[in-house]
């Protein structure tokens, strides 16, 4: 019993100690790393992350839990939205809480939503749901938090998290599991795939997202890496594209406790 208490402490201490790996554009790697646990802007370079990939492995050390956070929203920005937490422990748990830190919202103030507590002494599978009206336009950053006891005597408390960044334009909202700056990376990236695909096939320069995710998709099945390389050329021969690249590779925010909106 003691043994396995001793791993689940070292499985805690590990998950403070993570770090994170950096994607550069057009560098031929496909680099992916587990997303900030705070509010706080991201080191620079954050790596693009896969939004449905679950929170799971730091290195070789599995933290006992699977935390992950999305949004969901109507057909426009005036449309109410949905912050969804999903959670589900690798091992039997006592007793569990699952929260969701709200930030500044128009005058209403950060606060913190319970969205599960429960003693099942059991495996945990549980999905929590926050619903509000539509945003203002701003930067929003909410963090679901899991704090859990594993079933047995003299178990520690632990706790995992995860953030879901939001942006909301009159144009529409972006959202990343990363930072506000991975936002931005990920948009300078679609614009430079929609000049390649323009270059190739100049009928597809405004087709939909659909339209051009299945091209995109048929070129890198035919040649792997094709896109990289392509960015890489773009970046060498255009001042202003390398210049938005190294300032987004770059771009590093003092960390802040404020994880209400930014105006």
């Amino acid at each position: 019993m003691r043994n396995r208490v001793s791993v689940l402490a070292l499985w805690a201490v590990c998950a403070g100690v993570a770090m994170m790996a950096m994607v550069q554009f057009g560098d031929g790697q496909d680099r992916r790393v587990r997303q900030t646990p705070s509010c706080n802007r991201s080191p620079a370079g954050g790596a693009i992350v896969d939004q449905d990939r679950p929170n799971h492995p730091y290195g070789k050390i599995e933290l006992p839990a699977e935390l992950f956070i999305s949004l969901g929203q109507g057909d426009s920005v005036a449309d109410s939205l949905a912050i969804r937490a999903t959670v589900s422990s690798l091992v039997p748990v006592d007793s569990g809480v699952l929260t969701l830190m709200v930030p500044d919202i128009g005058t209403e103030p950060n606060h913190t939503e319970l969205l599960w507590a429960g003693t099942p002494a059991d495996f945990v599978s549980e999905t929590g749901v926050y619903k509000m009206d539509a945003l203002p336009a701003g930067q929003y950053c909410f963090t679901v938090a899991f704090e859990f006891t594993p079933r047995g005597a003299d178990a520690d408390t632990i706790g995992i998290s995860q953030s879901l960044y939001i942006e909301v334009r009159d144009t529409g909202i972006l959202s990343s599991n990363v930072s506000f700056e991975q936002i931005r990376r990920l948009e300078l990236r679609r614009e430079l795939e929609r000049r390649i695909l323009a270059s190739l096939k100049p009928r597809l320069r405004l087709a939909s997202d659909q339209t051009i995710d299945d091209e995109l998709a048929r070129l890198e099945a035919d040649d792997p890496g094709f896109l990289d390389r392509k960015i890489a050329e773009i970046k060498a021969a255009d001042p202003d594209i390398a210049r938005r690249i190294l300032e987004l590779n770059e771009c590093q925010a003092a960390p802040t406790e404020d994880t209400g909106a930014s105006r």
